[in-house]
C-alpha cells in the first residue's frame, strides 16, 4: 500500500502514529474513500522504505457495511469502480494518486465532467435528435439501447463524448423516465424491455432548441470541402476510368442482433458507419461463428435461431413455414436485401468522392420515335460520372454532324438531358467507352415503341480455306 501514498511535506509524515485512526483521500477529493487504524509509525515506515502495508482498513465505500445504507456515493468523483480528482485539495493530509477498490493501480490524470454539464449534454442530444428529425414517428417502437447508441450518441455536441455513469442519471432508463415526465417521450416497459414508444417533435423546449454542429457535421464539411478542391485541382474528364463504390450500413435491428461482436459505443466513440460487401461477409461469417449457428452436417449451410429469423423475415411468414437453416449465398443476399445501401464514385484516385444513399443510377439513354418518323436519343444521369452536358453536345456535333441540345427533361431528378437526333446509341456507346472510360455496366439503354437496335455493320473479309 506505501508506495501508492503521497506525503504533502516532512511534518504529514511525522504526524503519523501507530493505533490512531486514519481516513484515506484521493488527492484533489475531498471525500474520504476509506477509514483504517495505522500499523506503524512514521520511524518504521522510513525503515522500510516506504513499503510494507501501513494502514489496516476498516471500512472503504462500495463494502458490505456501505450497502447495507442507502448506497449513495459522496460527490460525483465517485465513478463506480475507481475515484477521481473532482478539485484541488490541499488540506489532506495523506493522499493517493489513484485508487480502486480491487486495489490495482489506476491511471492519474483523468479529469471528471461535472454530473450538471453531463447532464446537459444528454438533453441536448435528445433536443438535437428530435428538431433535427435523426428520430422519426416511422421508427418507432425503437429500444432503449438502440436509442441510446444510435440516436443520442451520433447527437452529441461535438468534442462532447458521452458516459450515461457520469450523469446524475446513472442508468439510460432513469435519464428516459425523466425525459418522460418532461412530456419529450413516452417509455413502455413489457417484461423488463423497455422501448420508446412516441416522441414529442411539437414540445416547447423542442422548438426552441437551436441545432449545433455535431462531429458528423463537422467531418461532412470537411469532406464536401476537400472533395471540391480535389475536383477543381485533378479533375481532368477521360483521364481516368470513375470507381464505382458500394457500401451498406446496418440497420437497428442488425446491430441490435449482432450487437455482441460490433465494437463497444458505452463510452461515446461512434460505431463504424458504413461497411463495404466483403466487410459484410465477415462480419456475418463472424456473427455465426459466435452463436454457433454453423451446420455440422454440411458447412455450407447456416442453422436459424428465433432473433435470426425475426431480422431476416420480421412478420412476413415465408410460404412453408421458417426454414431451419439456408444456405451462405441465400442467408447473405437476405441479409444484405435488409440493409441500407450507399455508393460513391470516384472520378480519379485522390476524388474524396461523396456518399449518396441507395443504389447506382446508371446513365440512362433512351431511343425513341421523333417527328416525321425519324429517331432520336435521350441522355440523362451523366453529371455524376464528371460529364458536362454543353461540351457533350458540341462533341457530339463536331464528331458526327447531328443535332445535340441540352435541355430541361420533364423529370426533375434528372436536372438536365441530352437530345441527340438520329439512332446514335452504338456511337454514344463506344464514345462514353472511349473518350470518358465509362464502362458498358453504368449505362442503361432503353428503347421506346416502333424503335428497335440499329444493326452494327461489321467488315468480314472471306477467308480462303487453303489458308486455315
Amino acid at each position: 500500500m506505501m508506495p501508492g501514498v503521497v506525503f504533502a511535506s516532512e511534518v504529514q509524515l511525522q504526524s503519523l502514529r501507530k493505533n490512531e485512526l486514519r481516513a484515506v483521500y484521493v488527492k484533489g477529493n475531498p471525500c474520504a474513500i476509506a477509514v483504517g487504524k495505522m500499523l506503524m509509525d512514521a520511524v518504521e515506515v522510513k525503515r522500510n522504505g516506504n513499503k510494507g502495508r501501513a494502514l489496516k482498513l476498516w471500512h472503504v465505500v462500495g463494502d458490505s457495511l456501505w450497502r447495507m445504507g442507502p448506497q449513495r456515493l459522496p460527490n460525483a468523483g465517485f465513478l463506480g469502480v475507481k475515484v477521481v480528482p473532482i478539485r484541488e485539495d490541499e488540506n489532506a493530509a495523506v493522499a493517493l494518486k489513484a485508487v480502486t477498490f480491487e486495489e490495482e493501480k489506476a491511471t492519474t490524470g483523468f479529469q471528471a465532467v461535472i454530473k450538471q454539464d453531463m447532464d446537459k449534454y444528454y438533453v441536448e442530444a435528445l433536443l438535437q435528435a428530435l428538431r433535427t428529425g435523426k428520430i422519426r414517428e416511422k421508427d418507432l417502437p425503437i429500444l432503449a439501447s438502440s436509442f441510446h447508441a444510435n440516436v443520442l450518441l451520433p447527437c452529441r455536441r461535438a468534442g462532447v463524448s458521452l458516459n450515461i455513469k457520469q450523469s446524475s442519471f446513472k442508468k439510460v432508463l432513469f435519464f428516459l423516465k425523466a425525459m418522460e415526465a418532461h412530456g419529450l417521450l413516452v417509455v413502455a416497459d413489457r417484461n423488463g424491455i423497455q422501448t420508446i414508444t412516441s416522441i414529442a417533435r411539437s414540445h416547447r423546449d423542442v422548438q426552441s432548441h437551436e441545432p449545433y454542429s455535431t462531429i458528423k457535421d463537422l467531418k461532412s464539411a470537411k469532406l464536401s470541402a476537400e472533395s471540391e478542391n480535389a475536383t477543381l485541382d485533378a479533375f481532368i474528364p477521360g483521364k481516368y476510368a470513375p470507381q464505382v463504390e458500394e457500401s451498406v450500413g446496418l440497420t437497428p435491428a442488425l446491430k441490435t442482433l449482432m450487437f455482441p461482436i460490433l465494437p463497444s459505443d458505452t463510452t461515446g466513440h461512434e460505431l463504424q458507419t458504413y461497411w463495404s460487401l466483403p466487410q459484410i461477409r465477415d462480419l456475418f461469417a463472424q456473427f455465426v461463428k459466435s452463436q454457433g449457428l454453423v451446420d455440422e452436417s454440411n458447412k455450407k449451410f447456416v442453422l436459424l435461431n428465433d432473433p435470426l429469423k425475426c431480422v431476416l423475415y420480421g412478420k412476413k411468414v415465408p410460404d412453408g413455414g421458417y426454414p431451419d437453416r439456408l444456405s451462405r449465398p441465400e442467408m447473405l443476399s437476405l441479409l444484405l436485401s435488409k440493409c441500407t445501401h450507399y455508393h460513391k464514385i470516384k472520378l480519379f484516385p485522390t476524388h474524396a468522392a461523396k456518399l449518396h444513399g441507395g443504389f447506382l443510377q446508371p446513365i440512362s439513354i433512351h431511343a425513341k420515335k421523333h417527328r416525321k418518323n425519324s429517331a432520336c436519343i435521350k441522355i440523362s444521369y451523366y453529371q455524376q460520372f464528371g460529364i458536362n452536358g454543353i461540351i457533350f453536345a458540341k462533341e457530339v456535333r463536331k464528331k458526327w454532324g447531328c443535332s445535340a441540345t441540352v435541355q430541361k427533361c420533364e423529370d426533375t431528378n434528372k436536372m438536365e438531358e441530352i437530345c441527340i437526333h438520329g439512332n446514335m446509341v452504338n456511337e454514344v456507346m463506344e464514345y462514353l467507352a472511349s473518350k470518358h472510360q465509362i464502362h458498358a455496366k453504368y449505362c442503361r439503354v432503353t428503347y421506346g415503341k416502333n424503335t428497335k437496335p440499329r444493326k452494327i455493320n461489321l467488315d468480314i473479309q472471306k477467308i480462303d480455306d487453303s489458308h486455315v
